[in-house]
């Protein structure tokens, strides 16, 4: 009866042990399972996430492209459009020379007569006409310099000016303006001053925009032209009794 109780507890210990083993080996297969799932799901957020990186990165790459073909194509439409715009000012300025030319002629012309039929007066009025159209065919050069400009292609057509002459057919333009304004417009450059070295376009080009400002923003008194000889060089002055230029914007 003892050996066979002893035979018993034998059995049911391997039977526990056997359990036991089982129980290990089932829990190491579940582990080993959790274990795969779990690099399983690492390795699908892992290449979730790469994906949606990539698709990110894509995203920029696409963007930047098209935002660099819009670039582009905008900065062609705009030098078209500089292309265009120089076209447009060259052939307005060819084509308002005809008629300014003939402007010139004719007042030359009729200047140009050997008799008096035409009064003092008339023949003054007319001397202004024939200015005008030289200032007009001026102003004309000036829209064809501005395309040299850009293109670094403007040049000094220095000769030998004679200063008050210059001067005076600025003032006779202006005349009219400054006599409506009430104001006295003199040309106090002395006659006896030498010839300056200069482009004489360039200077009425500069003169024009001095003294029309001036005469523009003088309300009362006088707008004058002086120069005087500053060793090799004439300084011209263009003084006025306006309210002049603010300090901090000189």
């Amino acid at each position: 009866g003892a050996r066979v109780a002893l035979l018993q507890v034998r059995y049911e210990t391997e039977r526990k042990e056997h359990e036991i083993s089982l129980l290990k080996r089932d829990n190491e297969l579940k582990a080993s399972e959790l274990e795969r799932q779990r690099v399983q799901r690492n390795q699908s957020l892992l290449l979730l996430g790469g994906g949606f990186v990539l698709g990110l990165l894509l995203l920029s790459r696409y963007v930047h492209q098209r935002e660099l073909k819009r670039e582009r194509e905008l900065n062609e439409q705009l030098r078209r459009v500089d292309v265009l715009k120089d076209q447009l000012l060259s052939n307005t300025s060819h084509e308002l020379r005809t008629p300014l030319n003939g402007i010139i002629g004719l007042s030359d012309y009729l200047l140009g007569g050997d008799d008096d039929r035409l009064p003092g007066a008339t023949r003054e009025q007319i001397g202004m006409i024939a200015e005008c159209g030289r200032r007009l065919s001026g102003l004309v050069t000036d829209i064809l310099d501005f395309a040299q400009l850009k293109d670094g292609r403007m040049s000094l057509q220095t000769q030998a000016v004679d200063l008050n002459r210059a001067v005076q057919q600025v003032v006779v333009l202006h005349q009219a303006q400054a006599q409506a304004r009430g104001l006295r417009l003199a040309n106090a450059v002395p006659l006896e001053l030498p010839a300056v070295l200069a482009d004489p376009d360039r200077l009425q080009q500069i003169l024009h925009n001095l003294v029309g400002n001036a005469v523009k923003f003088t309300l009362h008194g006088t707008v004058q032209i002086e120069a005087q000889v500053r060793g090799a060089w004439v300084e011209i002055g263009v003084c006025d009794t306006g309210p002049g230029i603010a300090a901090e914007q000189q």
